[in-house]
């Protein structure tokens, strides 16, 4: 009975206790549940837990002389690889009879390179502009798990070495603190520099995993310092803020990150178990099946999410008790099980993933679907040659949000045609999806497209986007439309507004800025609508309803782009051209084209549809009559307007 007090005196329930934080966290935030915003930031408070605990583990063996790395990573094969496993085997079952081939493809490739520990930079690789959602992914948050391997994977190695040479205790935790710092500094560089390759590598987030290697080499100092609970209260008030106010569109890791890391970091150092909360049975069960909820938690939300729930109160209510029994199951009879063979493992590991691999590019499953719902699930995949065309894209649609070495063709795109009316296309893919279909109705109206496009690129007057965006918007509005005034008769402005920064007041704002300094050069202006978005792939959509003979398209719909539409027709009302629908129309083309190729980007058909009600609008005949060159004002007088500040 004393042994079992003593054990129950020494049991960190701080640590359990930052696990359910860490996860709860993060499972309100992908469920979109209203003042989590910050809750992705439970996945650093993950990473500092993890640094501690191998530090604890590989420094205090050291210290022994009886370090292991057989065992070390034999003991983490056993910890993390037996319920991944699991969830890898059960993934692979329900997606061979539910999805199409194509998507079914998508899901092993995400599973093969979950189950290799590689899923960071193979997401990382697969970012691309036109790239399935990522709510769509079912091993998409497997990417800590890969970034936690490969610290594992390096770090007592280099903690090894760390120690052979350097023997004096506080020198060694002065070298380890200021490697760390650096790697802090070195992180939030690269994220300046690669958002995308910042966010999933392991050098960029090795800083966060060693935070708590610093926390384990301190915390003998601050045992005896009176305010510990003082310095708790304010780690955990640290991390609820973070889950409460900060956002995905912050800078991640940048120095937001600290607010977790450091709060997480605090807690660990004062070492401060006396709140009752701690030892609460509930947070602490919650932080025992952490690892398995954290695995079963975005896969239910997925599948949740491809059958077209909606995120109501009562669905999200459901999602976390099945997620809670998923991952309870899981811990029981998988986590919970003494595996002491790592060799089986290890073999069942290589036969998984090599059963995902052989998935990931073979239509096994394809005897199950309809030829034509096939056809129409794989058609965004199978149709790449018709959207570049459709785009211009590599001329004048420059895609810089997967490749950052694209170049725009000033020369080519931006080339005024004397004796023609010179109509200029600005904005971000849903400008340039109309290109092809603009193109071919101009010819017949002695109309020239001048077009400046690039993925991600807002065509306003304000910065905005990736480098290369911002420095062509900024040379059209400097530059361009200053020197060539008199040769322009209008601009055309689309993109997908609803995913405007600063929400529709701001955009209104900025619209209305950027229409004022060109109205001082006598350009016309129009804005082309928001389009209506799915929360799946449109030919997906389709396909389903073909294969089961149902009505989907409904209930895939956003309603966030139907409610920034209506909101922009209020705000813009001299200026704005509606283009979303709002009755019903055919949905494939006579070539049995969709009208769209994903969630959001018109197919060429879906284009000439939208083209011909831009023309049809009541805002269309005097926006494209033509200007009296006579009565306009000569270019010298325009060139003297001010030019804009960015």
């Amino acid at each position: 009975m004393a042994l079992n007090s003593a054990a129950k005196l020494n049991f960190r329930y701080d640590i359990n206790a930052l696990r359910a934080i860490a996860i709860l966290g993060v499972l309100l935030f992908h469920y979109k549940v209203p003042c989590f915003s910050g809750g992705f930031s439970g996945v650093d408070i993950f990473f500092v837990i993890s640094g501690y605990l191998m530090s604890r583990i590989i420094i205090n063996a050291m210290n022994k002389g009886n370090f292991s790395f057989a065992d070390f990573y034999g003991k983490r094969l056993k910890r993390i690889v037996p319920a991944l496993l699991g969830l890898v085997l059960v993934i692979t079952l329900i997606g061979f009879f539910t999805y199409f081939p194509d998507d079914f493809q998508k899901i092993e490739a995400n599973g093969t390179a979950s189950l290799l520990f590689l899923s960071n930079i193979y997401y990382w690789a697969h970012s691309g502009y036109f790239d399935p959602l990522s709510d769509t992914n079912m091993f998409l948050h497997t990417w800590s798990l890969s970034v936690e391997w490969q610290f594992y994977m390096i770090y007592p190695v280099a903690l090894l070495l760390l120690h052979k040479i350097i023997k004096k205790k506080s020198v060694f935790k002065f070298l380890f603190i200021g490697i760390t710092l650096c790697s802090v500094v070195g992180s939030f560089l690269l994220t300046r520099h690669n958002a995308s390759a910042s966010f999933y590598f392991l050098p960029s987030r090795a800083w966060e995993m060693m935070f708590g290697g610093i926390a384990f080499l301190l915390e003998d100092n601050f045992k005896s310092f009176k305010y510990r609970k003082y310095v708790a209260y304010l780690g955990y008030f640290m991390l609820l803020a973070g889950l409460v106010f900060l956002d995905e569109r912050l800078r991640w890791p940048g120095s937001f990150t600290m607010l977790p890391v450091f709060g997480t970091f605090i807690i660990i150092t004062s070492n401060y178990n006396q709140f009752k909360l701690l030892s609460n049975n509930v947070i602490q069960f919650i932080g025992k099946i952490s690892y398995s909820l954290y695995l079963w938690h975005w896969p239910v939300y997925v599948i949740a999410f491809y059958l077209g729930f909606q995120l109501s109160f009562l669905t999200v209510v459901c999602m976390i008790i099945i997620s809670l029994g998923l991952g309870f199951l899981s811990y029981r009879y998988i986590e919970s099980m003494q595996f002491t063979n790592s060799k089986r493992i290890l073999a069942g590991m290589a036969v998984v993933a090599g059963i995902c691999f052989v998935f990931s590019f073979t239509n096994l499953n394809e005897i199950l679907f309809s030829r034509q719902s096939i056809y129409l699930s794989n058609y965004n995949r199978s149709h790449f040659a018709d959207r570049d065309k459709q785009f211009d894209h590599g001329c004048c649609f420059v895609n810089v949000t997967y490749d950052e070495d694209e170049k725009f063709n000033m020369a080519s795109c931006l080339k005024l045609q004397p004796g023609h009316q010179n109509i200029l296309l600005i904005g971000d893919s849903h400008a340039a999806h109309f290109s092809e279909s603009f193109k071919e109705q101009f010819a017949k109206m002695n109309v020239h497209l001048i077009q400046a496009t690039s993925s991600g690129c807002y065509p306003l007057m304000r910065k905005n986007g990736a480098p290369k965006c911002y420095n062509m918007i900024n040379y059209l509005y400097t530059n361009f439309i200053p020197q060539n005034s008199g040769q322009i008769d209008g601009v055309m402005f689309s993109a997908n507004w609803y995913k405007y920064k600063g929400g529709y007041l701001q955009l209104v704002a900025d619209f209305n800025k950027t229409i004022e300094y060109l109205n001082r050069y006598h350009i016309k202006v129009i804005i082309i609508g928001q389009n209506e978005i799915y929360k799946l792939p449109y030919p997906v959509i389709l396909a389903k309803e073909l294969q089961y003979d149902i009505k989907l398209l409904g209930k895939f719909i956003s309603a966030e782009s139907y409610a920034m539409n209506d909101h922009l027709i209020t705000g813009l009302p001299n200026n704005y051209i509606d283009i979303i629908n709002r009755i019903p129309f055919t949905t494939l083309s006579a070539k049995n084209a969709p009208y769209l190729f994903d969630e959001n980007h018109f197919t060429k058909y879906g284009a000439d549809l939208a083209v011909q009600k831009i023309l049809a609008d009541p805002l269309a005949p005097a926006f494209f009559k033509p200007i009296d060159r006579a009565l306009s004002p000569t270019s010298s007088l325009l060139n003297k307007v001010t030019k804009p500040g960015f």
